[in-house]
């Protein structure tokens, strides 16, 4: 078997993540990550950020009707028209029941406009209600839309970053990352099924502990907190996003040798050989990186993900 982009012919999921960021004094950034439970068959143990698979209630026109302030068109246009608009918006909507389901956020508003507040005792027992409901597949978004008279607000979802998992892995996923401020007047808490712990965390503290082993990171997740560990500010980060290429998809390769496994992004040096098949003559990793890096790829050893640069020059 080729070690290399090992074929698997099951075709990726479509999935939605949400990055949910908030501003805290004197720490400043933060990140909401949820550790998967270790009962969990993929990802076990792992710490990402809070998303799943598209359903099909996600692009349900009941459930589109009551999603607010972004066209159709307008969401075509942040995935660079590679998708239509249905699936488009559907992606937000799988973000907005994924966020609610793992993290107990939920980003909508009453139809006046109040935003949803989520903080005292009865009101939180009723939404805990909801979010257990729409897990268990018993309501939809648009059945708890009607129930409370909500509107979902999909246009504070900006587009990140796409994803799709390499060939030869044994799940894989389409996965559109989107960037939101953290509501206020709402808690996000693990679901203690599938996540066992919620935590916020800074970029660059979580790819600290992801070094010392503390805290296990997949690579598009670690690839994401070095993007966002530049950044003070969700200002910044938002700023960042202007005009960048966001829809275009990050494919890295998978590498399976004797004792080593690995995974090499596209901005890698050596990526484009591997995508071909081959493997260099030196296959060296470069060095071990640091949370002030930009990885070019992740190895995998004893359970731990271990991040790597190889620059041109070296």
């Amino acid at each position: 078997m080729n070690p290399i982009n090992a074929k698997n012919t099951k075709r990726p999921k479509r999935s939605a993540a949400v990055i949910l960021l908030k501003e805290e004094k004197p720490q400043g950034l933060e990140v909401f990550l949820l550790k998967r439970s270790e009962q969990q068959k993929f990802m076990a143990g792992t710490y990402v950020f809070p998303g799943g698979i598209m359903d099909k209630q996600d692009n349900d026109h009941k459930t589109l009707a009551r999603c607010r302030g972004i066209s159709p068109a307008k969401v075509q246009e942040a995935h660079g028209g590679t998708l239509s608009k249905e699936d488009a918006l559907a992606f937000r909507v799988t973000g907005v029941r994924e966020l609610f389901e793992e993290a107990g956020v939920l980003f909508a508003v009453r139809r006046t406009g109040e935003p949803v507040a989520i903080e005292d005792t009865p009101v939180q027992q009723r939404f805990d209600n909801y979010r257990s409901l729409l897990l268990k597949g018993k309501i939809t978004l648009a059945h708890l839309a009607e129930k409370e008279d909500l509107i979902y607000t999909i246009d504070q979802f900006v587009h990140f970053a796409h994803w799709i998992t390499p060939e030869g892995q044994p799940l894989r996923f389409y996965t559109h990352f989107f960037i939101a401020a953290m509501p206020e007047s709402q808690k996000a808490r693990a679901d203690g099924k599938e996540a066992t712990e919620g935590r916020w965390i800074s970029p660059r503290n979580a790819l600290e502990e992801n070094l010392r082993g503390a805290m296990i990171l997949m690579p598009p997740t670690i690839a994401s907190l070095e993007n966002l560990a530049r950044f003070a500010t969700i200002g910044d980060v938002l700023h960042s996003l202007k005009g960048r290429e966001t829809a275009r998809a990050v494919q890295p390769v998978y590498v399976d040798l004797p004792g080593r496994q690995f995974v090499v992004f596209p901005w890698d040096p050596d990526f484009e050989q591997y995508k071909k098949g081959n493997i260099p003559g030196n296959i060296d990793h470069g060095r071990p990186s640091s949370p002030v890096d930009t990885s070019t790829r992740i190895l995998y050893r004893k359970g731990l993900s271990v991040p790597y640069c190889k620059n041109r020059e070296e």
